[in-house]
C-alpha cells in the first residue's frame, strides 16, 4: 500500500509540474536516496515533457543502475512473479509523464529497456541507514518547497543528509528544481535546491524581530533576569572579564557589588568584573515595583604571574623556547620570560654557551620597563649539546636574585647532509615567525630544508636568504641522502581561454614560490625559490588586453622574480599552481560592467558567517551572530537579484558549514565576488561599553577597492567608525575571485545590538553594502 500511494503522489507531482513547464532549460538530475532506491528526473524530454523514474533495487558492487527511459506496455505493468513493477501514465497537451518502480535489479536486466546508465560508486551506497518515506505534492499547488522531516528548505541552500530517516518531499514549482545532489566527503550526502530564475524567487523566511520575540517567549516566564555570560562557576584566567545579561524587565534596577548597571531597551545590560586570584563572589540585586531578587554569581582566577608583587619573580609560563627544540644547521636561538620588571637578567645553556649571556629588558613607549625580557646566541657549525636547559636567573629591584630553567631542552646537531622536508597539505602555509602572518601557500610535495625542529613547527629554508616556518604536522620528513632540488625554467608561454589568462612557467623541479599583488601599479609579481635561467623564452599571446607587459629580476642567485603588468583598473582574481613541473598561474579577466546595471550577469556568493553548530559572537540578550547573519544576508540576496545579479548563497538555513565547504560552493559557482557577512566582538578581557562600530576587512590588495567603497555607506547608517582593517583570515587570503568581510556591528555592545534586532535596520545594513559596491563597480565601468 505504501508503494502505490507513493507512487500516486509521484504522479501527481510530476503532472502538475509538466503543467507550470517548470524547467525552462534542458537538465539531467540525479537523487541517490539510500543504497536501494535512487530517482532521476529527465526534463525536458520533448516539448515541455519530461520523465520521472523511481528504481528500487539490488546493490551489485556499490554501483546503481538508474533506468533512463521505458518502453512497457500497460500488460506489463502486472505483478511479475515475486518482483513488482508498477508505471503510472498520464497525459496532457504537452506530453506523457512516466513513474517507474521496481524493488529487484535482476528485474531490470530481464526487461528490454531503451538505455541503461550507471551512475556512480561511492562508499555512501554501502550504508543501509537511511529511508525514503514520503514524496509528495504540497497541499497548496502554487506554493512549492523541498522539506526534510517536515523543515522546508530555500532555493541556493547547501545541505547534508547523514544517517538520513525520515521524510523527504521533493515540492517544486516553476522557479525552482533541484540541480544537484552528491556524496562528497565522509559519506555525507550532499543536497542544493537552485533557482531557475533570478529576480523574484528569493524567499524570506527569516525576521531578526520574529528570532527574538521567539527566544524570549521560550524563557522561563518566572525568571526575571539572566546572565548570557560568563556562566557561573567559570574558571577565567584575565584580571577583567566582560559580562553580559538580560532583565525581563527594563525599567528595573539592577546593582552588582553596589555599582548600579544600566539597562537598555532590549533588556541587555553589560558591564566588567574585576577578578583577584581565587574565588570572586559578586552580589547581584534587581528589584521592580512587584519583585526583588538577590543573587551571587561566582568567578574563579587561578594564580598567575604578577608583575606587581613587592618580591622577584619569574613567569615560568612565560618561558620561550618552552619545548625540545633541535637545530640542525647554523642558525640564531632566541629566549624570553617575563619577570619583574626593571631588573637584571642573564641566561646560558650548558656546554653551548659557556657561561651565562646578558638579555635585555623590553622598554615601553615612556621609556619604562615592561618586565619582558630578550637574549639571543648565535649557533655555529662545530657547535654541540645534547638535551640541555635554558638556565635563566634575574635579579630585580628589592636586590634579590631568582633562578630557573625552561621545561624544553635544547639540541644542536648540526648535519652534513641536509635535513630534507616535503609539504604534506595542499595549503601548506609558510610564516614569517611561529604563528605569525603567512609569507606564502605552497602546495603538496614541494621539497624544504629544514634548519630546526621547534615543536610545533619547522624552521625552514626557503632559498639563501629567506627562511620561514611550517607547521609540524604539514610537511613530512625525508629520509636522509637526498639532495634539495635546484630548478631551471626553460621558457614561458601564455594562452587566454574561458574568462582567464594563464601563463605556463617550465621548470625542471617543483620549487618554493610566493606571489604578491599590487596595485600601483596593478602588477602581479611571481618569486621562484631555488631557480635559475635555463633559457628565457617568453611567449606573448596573441591578442590579451589584460596584459601589458613582463618584466625578469634575479633578486639573488637562487631567486627569480617574474612581474606580470597589468591594463586594468581593478584585478578581479588569480591563482597558482603545478602541474607535474609546469607552473600554471591563472589571472582571472575583468568581467564586462553595464554602467547602467552594473550588477547584471555578475556573481555574487553571500556568506552569512558560522551557522549551525558555530554561533559565533553573542549578544547580551542571547541573540546569536548566525541568525543576524543569517537575516541580513537574506536581504542583501535579494536586493542584488532585483538588480540582475547571480547569487548564491552558501547558507539560507542554520546550518554547520567549514571554512573550505563555503569556498567549494563559492568556486563551483564560478563566483565574481565573495561576500562574507558577520557581526564583530571584542576579546573577552575588554569593557563591551568600550568597543562598538562597523568596519571592513582585506586581505589582497585586490580586494580593498571594494572595502574601501563600503565602508563610508555603513558609517553613514550612524553606526561608530571602528575601522577598514587588512587581516588574514582562511576566507579573506583566497585569491582567485574578490574577497572581503563586513562586520557590521558588535554584538556585544548594548546599542549596536539594538540596533541589530530591528529587520528595518538589517535592510539598511544590507542596502549599504549594496551601495558601495555599486558605487565602485560604476566607477570602473567609467
Amino acid at each position: 500500500m505504501f508503494i502505490r500511494n507513493f507512487l500516486f503522489s509521484i504522479s501527481i507531482l510530476a503532472l502538475g509540474m509538466a503543467q507550470t513547464g517548470w524547467l525552462p532549460q534542458p537538465q539531467l538530475d540525479t537523487l541517490i536516496t539510500n543504497p536501494d532506491r535512487a530517482i532521476k528526473l529527465i526534463n525536458p524530454v520533448q516539448g515541455d515533457s519530461f520523465t520521472i523514474v523511481l528504481f528500487e533495487g539490488q546493490v551489485v558492487n556499490d554501483t546503481v543502475i538508474l533506468i533512463s527511459d521505458s518502453t512497457l506496455s500497460s500488460q506489463q505493468l502486472d505483478r511479475l512473479g515475486d518482483q513488482e513493477l508498477f508505471q503510472l501514465s498520464s497525459t496532457d497537451g504537452s506530453g506523457t509523464i512516466l513513474m517507474s518502480l521496481f524493488n529487484d535489479s535482476a528485474m531490470a536486466d530481464s526487461l528490454e529497456w531503451d538505455s541503461l546508465e550507471i551512475i556512480y560508486k561511492t562508499n555512501l551506497l554501502e550504508r543501509r541507514g537511511e529511508q525514503l518515506q514520503h514524496l509528495g505534492p504540497p497541499s497548496d499547488s502554487t506554493d512549492y518547497f523541498l522539506t526534510i522531516n517536515g523543515s522546508r528548505l530555500i532555493p541556493n541552500g547547501l545541505y547534508k543528509l547523514t544517517d538520513f530517516i525520515g521524510q523527504l518531499a521533493l515540492i517544486t514549482g516553476e522557479d525552482q528544481y533541484l540541480n544537484l545532489i552528491y556524496p562528497v566527503l565522509n559519506d555525507t550526502l550532499y543536497l542544493r535546491l537552485f533557482p531557475t530564475r533570478y529576480g523574484h524567487d528569493w524567499i524570506e523566511l527569516y525576521s531578526i524581530e520574529a528570532i527574538f520575540t521567539e527566544m524570549i517567549a521560550d524563557r522561563d516566564s518566572v525568571r526575571h533576569f539572566l546572565f548570557t555570560y560568563p556562566a557561573d562557576s567559570d574558571t577565567v584566567y584575565s584580571a577583567h572579564y566582560r559580562f553580559g545579561g538580560w532583565a525581563r524587565d527594563t525599567s528595573g534596577v539592577l546593582i552588582i557589588d553596589d555599582d548600579t548597571v544600566q539597562i537598555f531597551s532590549s533588556g541587555s545590560f553589560v558591564g566588567l568584573f574585576e577578578l583577584e586570584p581565587g574565588w570572586n563572589r559578586f552580589q547581584v540585586l534587581y528589584s521592580t515595583d512587584t519583585c526583588r531578587v538577590e543573587s551571587t554569581i561566582s568567578l574563579f582566577r587561578p594564580e598567575r604571574f604578577d608583575p606587581d608583587q613587592p618580591f622577584t619573580q619569574i613567569d615560568q609560563t612565560s618561558i620561550i623556547p618552552g619545548n625540545n627544540i633541535t637545530i640542525y644547521r647554523p642558525d640564531r636561538l632566541t629566549v624570553h620570560f617575563r619577570g619583574t620588571p626593571n631588573g637584571s637578567a642573564q641566561f646560558k645553556i650548558p656546554s653551548l654557551t659557556g657561561g651565562y649571556l646578558p638579555m635585555s629588558e623590553i622598554q615601553s613607549v615612556l621609556g619604562e620597563g615592561t618586565g619582558s625580557y630578550e637574549g639571543a646566541c648565535e649557533i655555529n657549525a662545530g657547535d654541540k649539546c645534547r638535551n640541555k636547559p635554558i638556565l635563566f636567573r634575574l635579579r630585580g629591584p628589592d636586590g634579590r636574585t631568582v633562578k630557573t630553567r625552561s621545561t624544553g631542552s635544547i639540541t644542536v646537531a648540526i648535519e652534513k647532509q641536509p635535513v630534507l622536508l616535503q609539504t604534506a597539505w595542499n595549503t601548506t602555509l609558510v610564516r614569517h615567525a611561529p604563528a605569525g602572518e603567512i609569507l606564502t601557500i605552497l602546495p603538496a610535495g614541494i621539497m624544504l630544508e629544514g634548519i630546526a625542529d621547534l615543536g610545533r613547527y619547522w624552521k625552514v629554508k626557503l632559498a639563501q636568504q629567506r627562511t620561514g616556518f611550517v607547521a609540524h604536522r604539514s610537511v613530512d620528513r625525508l629520509p636522509a641522502g637526498r639532495n634539495l632540488p635546484q630548478a631551471g625554467m626553460y621558457g614561458i608561454s601564455t594562452e587566454v581561454d574561458s574568462g582567464w589568462v594563464t601563463l605556463q612557467f617550465n621548470l625542471t623541479e617543483q620549487v618554493p614560490f610566493k606571489i604578491v599583488q599590487s596595485t600601483t601599479p596593478q602588477k602581479l609579481a611571481l618569486y621562484f625559490y631555488r631557480t635559475r635561467f635555463l633559457n628565457e623564452w617568453t611567449v606573448y599571446p596573441d591578442s590579451c588586453p589584460l596584459i601589458d607587459h613582463y618584466e625578469w629580476v634575479a633578486e639573488d642567485d637562487d631567486v627569480l622574480r617574474f612581474d606580470i603588468f597589468l591594463d586594468t583598473d581593478q584585478q578581479w582574481g588569480y591563482r597558482g599552481y603545478y602541474d607535474e613541473n609546469r607552473f600554471r598561474f591563472d589571472i582571472k579577466v575583468p568581467p564586462e560592467i553595464n554602467p547602467h546595471n552594473p550588477f547584471k550577469g555578475l556573481t555574487f556568493v553571500l556568506d552569512a558567517g558560522h551557522g549551525g553548530e558555530h554561533r559565533g559572537a553573542v549578544g547580551p540578550s542571547g541573540i546569536t551572530e548566525k541568525d543576524v547573519n543569517l537575516v541580513y544576508a537574506q536581504y542583501l540576496g535579494k536586493m542584488l537579484q532585483e538588480r540582475g545579479a547571480i547569487v548564491i548563497p552558501t547558507r539560507q538555513v542554520d546550518t554547520t558549514l567549514q571554512l573550505y565547504e563555503r569556498m567549494v560552493i563559492a568556486r563551483e559557482a564560478q563566483g565574481d565576488i565573495f561576500l562574507w557577512l558577520h557581526n564583530n566582538a571584542p576579546g573577552s578581557t575588554r569593557h563591551p561599553m568600550e568597543v562598538s562600530g562597523t568596519s571592513t576587512y582585506y586581505t589582497s590588495p585586490q580586494n580593498w577597492p571594494f572595502a574601501r567603497a563600503v565602508y563610508p555607506h555603513l558609517v553613514d547608517l550612524g553606526l561608530e567608525p571602528f575601522g577598514q582593517v587588512h587581516r588574514t583570515y582562511y576566507i579573506t587570503r583566497q585569491t582567485d575571485m574578490i574577497i572581503f568581510l563586513v562586520e557590521g556591528a558588535f554584538m556585544t555592545h548594548p546599542e549596536d545590538e539594538l540596533f541589530m534586532l530591528s529587520d528595518d535596520n538589517l535592510k539598511k545594513l544590507a542596502a549599504a553594502v549594496l551601495n558601495g559596491i555599486e558605487e565602485h563597480l560604476i566607477r570602473l565601468s567609467n
